[in-house]
């Protein structure tokens, strides 16, 4: 893990439109680790440390602000252009323009066709699930998710950690919920949490492409 953590990574493609998957059709069955949340999440703030690379992931005060559908790999030479991790534009903004509601009709036929192999699905601890969560849920289908409760230094622990069962009781009737509910906040990167996410990706990665 810490190999591929040093290497770092880099931006690999993006899609913003549904003809443009076909630009990357020939590494859509390589595994992907896709990054799911509203606007406001911290998506592409945990991305980008998650993976010891500032500003890898653009993030922005702006909500919104990505806009398409971004691939980074690894540069490490054993993963490099046979692993992704998946940067999804944040949903639920609500001065979204006509353009980029378009280029979010990528999004169901994406996942569709690429080989994700686990999506984490970001809320802010300060939030309830979203409509817009439920309906991103449903894309997935029968691909496997879980939840990163973001933001927790702003919430009190007791509460963090009713709303941790609590979302555990909720999706458990989604067959492809892993049970996990991880706690993350970007004051605290080192955390226990975030190395178990970085543990399972690299996990993730090595047996997929060991077995290919």
């Amino acid at each position: 893990m810490k190999e591929i953590l040093s290497k770092g990574f880099e931006y690999h493609a993006s899609i913003y439109s549904l003809s443009s998957i076909s630009s990357i059709e020939k590494t859509l069955d390589l595994p992907h680790i896709a990054f799911f949340g509203a606007s406001n999440a911290g998506k592409s703030s945990l991305i980008s440390n998650l993976c010891g690379i500032k500003n890898l992931s653009f993030s922005s005060k702006t909500p919104g602000k990505t806009k398409e559908i971004i691939l980074f790999t690894s540069k490490h030479p054993f993963f490099h252009k046979k692993s992704f991790l998946v940067d999804f534009p944040g949903y639920g903004y609500a001065k979204a323009s006509n353009s980029t509601l378009k280029q979010w009709e990528a999004i169901p036929e994406f996942v569709n066709q690429a080989n994700i192999k686990k999506s984490y699905i970001l809320i802010p601890a300060q939030k309830e699930l979203l409509v817009n969560d439920i309906s991103l849920i449903n894309i997935l289908q029968n691909k496997q998710f879980c939840v990163v409760l973001t933001k927790c230094d702003k919430s009190p622990t007791d509460e963090i950690s009713q709303k941790q069962e609590l979302l555990r009781k909720h999706l458990a009737r989604y067959p492809n919920f892993t049970g996990q509910v991880f706690l993350t906040s970007t004051k605290a990167m080192k955390n226990m949490q975030n190395t178990e996410i970085i543990q399972e990706i690299f996990d993730i990665f090595k047996n997929h492409i060991n077995g290919i």
